[in-house]
């Protein structure tokens, strides 16, 4: 395909029709049910080709000048390229920018350079060219990043034996076995067909530069988050499907194998729990994120979002900067490991940007439907506004609680700026209330109910005063529309839950014991009163919502740490943001570092940068100092802040005291689409 013929193809196509147009550890967890047999990754080329082989690019000629000047332009120098199938894929360096620091074994580790991939045309091409360019990383990520994960997770929940002992080993087949069927079954009714090219392309691009990959490890890698999620629900939910029995008697098979499982692993009731496990049911998990915009920055519209994700000591070395330019669809820019097809931060040309929170909760379904990382990248490369977003986001079958959070430069009349999504399974259809035990919906709906020899009556018909502000908002079934609903910037707290503070009795969801919890204050507020700040953490805040994350066991995990933390978070970003409202510039002049508080005509301004880093332990939050992490440790995810005015985005990965990095998205816009 001609470069004109890409220009007309890319503006002439529409949107894909059709239903498929702290630290985020609960997600970590998903990686404890698989493992990934460890392949060789050789530095030699490999003797093997795909269909199409590729051809390596000895950059020349006025037009590769052009584009070096464009990579000069944006701090980067161009390294290396391949051909495949005529689509060029470039590997840039940013130039005097390197990461260090001390992993998660307390090595040292020495400077390394950050990456920038620009990707072109077809789906298999683009796959192809993030394989084949960075093979070290996409097997790291396909093998080493897996086996660290399991191994890290498995002290968390209580499990000690020796990982290479026959008990362990047969532990991880059977849950790998179970999440890989539910991978592969995804992919054969979810995925679409071109980001399973894509996936393909990875693999073998990968291989063909040396370093086995299969489609399945990335495959499992890109949807087994929401895969992983609807298995703890099977197993631990009643809400869900029968599934877990099937799981439940797999357990008791490897229990009466190795003995030595015995009171790591225990059988209750139907459920599968783990006694051993510190501080919580759930491993922690956090993210946090805003948007600002009109008064909070003088017009533009920004985004910011920490993404706390398990590195596994792996994750911080290979995440680099990816700018997509492909046939079909938007281009876009997002921060990632090679092998995550699949997006956790994205923007695209039309100034639409979009990431995700775990927010745990009973709506769930054994069938995950595709990944939420999935839904995201599907979302960025198809959708132009807000709106399309948001309705393209409804036809996607799901099966996992998520927080969405959507940000357009373009101001919609309905929802504004940007929108959190907090959201449930697709189906079947709830209403929030018809997920709780029934002792939980009679003492919601202001009945007394005896509880450990105990009566309580909150005196309020919580269930009544649900119907009396948000009944238009659900369906002519009585449930919630495709299991979303959403939280805007124009969204306004009802004031029949505002400063709500009753005290809820939870039994000890794990041991038939007498045994309970009091838990305080379910119903957070949203604490943003204006239309240019929205913020979010890994909590519901809409109240029908946050009913979904009363049951028992998910009221007690969240309650020993990450409820908490996250209220923690999500009120001390925004007092940031409240602070400095009206007086919030983008980045700043030093492209290393976002700037902090500092005076322009005798006011006090700081960058959308700044404050979204701000559990950075280098002088701005003990958060993870508390914690025992050294000041130069593991990123865990990334810090990325968006313009998404100009398209500019920039991201702190790899270790906390490296410089940050970005990109331009327009330039390779024009670039790539509209040279002649």
């Amino acid at each position: 395909m001609d470069m004109g013929t890409k220009i007309a193809y890319h503006y002439s196509a529409g949107k894909r029709g059709g239903s498929m147009g702290k630290y985020f550890y609960c997600i970590g967890v998903f990686f404890i049910l698989f493992v990934v047999a460890i392949t060789g990754c050789s530095s030699s080329s490999s003797s093997s080709q795909s269909s199409s082989s590729p051809q390596e690019n000895n950059p020349g000629g006025e037009e590769t000048t052009v584009f070096e000047d464009l990579l000069a332009s944006q701090g980067l120098e161009l390294i290396d390229s391949v051909d495949i199938n005529g689509d060029i894929g470039y590997l840039a360096v940013y130039i005097d920018k390197k990461s260090s620091g001390i992993n998660a074994w307390g090595e040292v580790i020495e400077p390394f350079d950050k990456y920038c991939l620009i990707l072109t045309g077809s789906p298999y091409s683009i796959g192809y060219q993030t394989g084949y360019l960075l093979p070290e990383y996409t097997h790291r990520m396909a093998t080493e990043f897996i086996d660290n994960i399991i191994f890290d997770e498995l002290k968390l929940l209580g499990i000690d034996i020796p990982p290479d002992s026959p008990a362990a080993r047969a532990l991880f087949n059977l849950l790998y076995k179970k999440l890989a069927e539910k991978c592969w079954e995804a992919q054969a009714k979810y995925i679409p067909e071109y980001l399973w090219q894509e996936m393909q392309g990875v693999a073998d691009g990968a291989s063909d530069a040396g370093c086995e990959v299969t489609d399945e490890n990335v495959l499992v890698i890109n949807q087994a988050i929401d895969a992983l999620l609807s298995i703890l629900a099977s197993l631990l939910l009643p809400q869900t499907t029968a599934d877990a029995m099937d799981m439940t008697d797999d357990f008791q098979q490897l229990l009466d194998t190795y003995p030595e499982l015995e009171g790591r692993i225990l059988i209750n009731n139907g459920k599968i729990l783990f006694p051993g496990a510190t501080g919580s049911p759930f491993p922690k998990f956090g993210c946090n994120e805003f948007v600002v915009d009109g008064r909070a920055t003088g017009g533009d519209v920004y985004h910011g979002r920490d993404f706390m994700f398990a590195t596994a000591s792996v994750y911080q070395d290979v995440t680099c900067m990816m700018v997509y330019l492909p046939d079909e669809g938007n281009p876009f820019v997002a921060v990632s490991p090679p092998g995550f097809v699949g997006k956790v931060t994205g923007m695209n040309d039309k100034g639409l940007s979009m990431a995700q929170d775990v927010s745990i909760g009973s709506a769930c379904n054994a069938d995950p439907g595709p990944s939420s990382m999935l839904i995201i990248r599907d979302i960025v490369q198809h959708c132009d506004t807000l709106e399309d977003g948001i309705q393209t986001f409804r036809s996607f079958p799901r099966g996992t609680p998520w927080v969405y959070f959507m940000v357009d430069d373009e101001e919609d009349e309905i929802y504004g700026h940007g929108a959190a999504l907090e959201v449930g399974r697709s189906a079947p259809g709830f209403s929030g209330p018809d997920l709780l035990p029934d002792w939980e919906y009679w003492l919601f709906s202001g009945l007394p109910i005896e509880i450990g020899g105990e009566v309580y009556h909150l005196g309020v018909d919580l269930i009544e005063r649900l119907s009396r502000f948000d009944e238009e908002e659900l369906n002519d079934e009585g449930v919630i529309e495709s299991g979303a609903m959403i939280r805007s910037s124009k969204w306004i707290f009802p004031s029949e839950f505002s400063n709500l503070n009753i005290s809820l009795p939870v039994p000890n969801p794990f041991f038939p014991l007498s045994q309970r919890f009091d838990l305080a204050n379910p119903f957070p507020n949203q604490n943003e009163t204006s239309p240019d700040i929205l913020v979010a953490a890994n909590h519901y805040i809409i109240p029908r919502m946050r009913l979904t994350q009363l049951d028992p066991l998910i009221a007690f995990g969240y309650w020993l740490e990450p409820f908490p933390e996250s209220i923690w978070r999500y009120e001390t970003l925004l007092d940031l943001i409240l602070q400095y409202y009206e007086r919030i510039v983008f980045f700043g002049p030093d492209p290393d570092a976002p700037v902090g508080p500092h005076e322009i005509d005798d006011r006090e301004y700081v960058s959308a940068g700044w404050l979204i880093d701000f559990l950075n332990p280098n002088g701005r939050s003990t958060f993870y100092i508390d914690k025992g992490k050294p000041l130069n440790g593991e990123v865990e995810g990334h810090h990325a802040v968006m313009n998404n005015t100009t398209r500019e985005f920039r991201a702190l990965y790899g270790y906390y005291q490296d410089p940050w990095v970005g990109v331009k998205l327009m330039p390779f816009v024009e670039w790539y689409y509209e040279a002649d």
